[in-house]
């Protein structure tokens, strides 16, 4: 897990072993063990959801939320600070989804199957980035970065599509508190607030009212991400870092430990 090769591995092993399963002659363990509900209760209040869709709405955001925080890393101090380089992958991210809708409509252009055209419109981006991590050095950091830029345009429209088209009713309170969320993930970008803390908190509290809402939860974990700043180290940070850790060495007393971490962890 702590390579990107041993865990494309694993992904592809896991999917590999789902396929057997799944058409084997015990496939109906496969569906039961998806089923099974999970649930995190305080008093009357709490979250209840099968197996299936903590994967879909709880893992999901994590791993979108992980993609939009690498793009914001690129569009704030790497290969994206080019605005021009923006553009491509926003064309193929577009015209990968209309296309394949298009051919999807030209084939299924009546009846009820008509209605499936938002299924094939988003890009499976784990596969996708676990395919580049097993190839390994043959694939560009431009290509990655490409592939990310794609991925990320292509999951918001399509999560946004699959949430609004494909949602039975929409929660108007718990999506304004959504958009509030986003809001103050924002103001806490504005005003330069490096702690995590707040952020944790904030996005943890954007996962459930989306959740709430009746949209795809993924959606919240791919903004969230890219509302997280990404800054350079800062020059005096560093060698705040280095006078507090040097102050630690001549006295590693608890609170000038704690100042020192503090300041380490500001200036990283």
């Amino acid at each position: 897990m702590r390579t990107e090769a041993g865990s494309a591995g694993l992904l592809v092993a896991a999917a590999l072993v789902a396929l057997a399963w799944a058409n084997s002659p015990w496939s109906h363990s496969y569906l039961e063990l998806w089923q099974t509900p999970v649930s995190f209760l305080v008093g009357d209040g709490g979250l209840s959801m099968d197996l299936h869709h903590w994967v879909n709405d709880g893992l999901m955001v994590v791993f979108f939320f992980v993609i939009g925080l690498e793009v914001r890393k690129e569009f704030a101090v790497g290969e994206l600070t080019d605005r021009s380089r923006v553009v491509v992958p926003v064309v193929a991210g577009v015209v990968g989804m209309v296309v394949p809708a298009a051919i999807y409509l030209a084939l299924n252009s009546t009846g009820p199957a008509a209605a499936g055209w938002g299924a094939v419109i988003g890009t499976d981006t784990a596969f996708l980035l676990g395919v580049m991590a097993l190839v390994g050095p043959a694939a560009s950091s431009q290509l990655r970065i490409f592939l990310l830029t794609l991925t990320v345009i292509d999951d918001i429209v399509a999560v946004s599509v699959i949430g609004v088209v494909y949602s039975d009713s929409i929660d108007v309170e718990a999506l304004v508190l959504a958009l509030a969320c986003l809001v103050a993930l924002a103001a806490l970008d504005r005003t330069r607030v490096w702690q995590a803390t707040p952020y944790v908190f904030i996005v943890v509290v954007l996962w459930v009212a989306t959740l709430q809402s009746g949209l795809h939860a993924s959606i919240a974990g791919m903004v969230s991400g890219l509302l997280v700043p990404a800054l350079d180290p800062r020059r005096v940070d560093v060698d705040a870092a280095a006078r507090t850790f040097r102050a630690f060495r001549q006295s590693p007393m608890p609170d000038v430990q704690r100042r020192a971490r503090r300041s380490r962890t500001r200036a990283l």
